[in-house]
């Protein structure tokens, strides 16, 4: 099996734009402490010399578009970067009375799914179908694809968690909730 690199976001995607959605995650740490420190140093009375008072605010911006540029990609990600193809074809094993138009729809539904877990920022999101989460089983079980996949293109491993138990408690139901709000709004995109 070829890399991910290859196999999901294609030669297209240079090297620097892949290292820069990588490490996006750990750039907002940094811009997060820096921004932190220089708020304490303030209230201790510090003062930065003027370049390297701009030179941090340079960089406190330039962090801020990486990471609105990161968030934007790993959407554009989560809708075109394409699943390995085997996926579908397990699905219509397990579902035989599935059609290849269904099986393209199932995909639609658990790329629904990813993008509500990217908008969620880690957030508890349910699994609504049993079909879309049989496609999800199967991508799971190769798990270098699907940890490289996640990596990239969610920023994060994103676990399997058992479904969650639908209750009276309008609180049992945001993850079922969250799941619904953003497909409707993938829908309307």
């Amino acid at each position: 099996m070829a890399r991910l690199g290859k196999v999901y976001t294609g030669p297209e995607m240079a090297i620097g734009r892949r290292l820069a959605l990588r490490h996006s995650r750990w750039m907002a740490g940094v811009l997060i402490v820096i921004w932190l420190a220089a708020l304490l140093g303030g209230m201790a009375g510090w003062r930065l010399p003027t370049g390297l008072a701009g030179a941090v605010f340079v960089l406190f911006a330039f962090m801020a578009v990486v990471a609105v540029w990161a968030a934007r990609e790993r959407e554009r990600l989560v809708r075109e970067a394409p699943l390995p193809q085997f996926l579908k074809r397990k699905l219509r094993d397990a579902y035989p009375h599935l059609s290849v138009k269904d099986s393209e729809l199932v995909e639609r539904g658990l790329r629904q799914f990813f993008l509500a877990c990217v908008r969620s920022k880690g957030k508890f999101v349910a699994m609504p179908s049993r079909v879309v989460d049989s496609m999800w089983h199967e991508f799971i079980l190769h798990t270098r694809a699907y940890r490289e996949w996640c990596d990239l293109v969610l920023g994060r491993f994103m676990d399997h968690v058992p479904a969650e138990v639908l209750g009276s408690r309008a609180s049992s139901n945001d993850g079922l909730r969250r799941a619904w709000y953003w497909a409707c709004r993938d829908e309307a995109h």
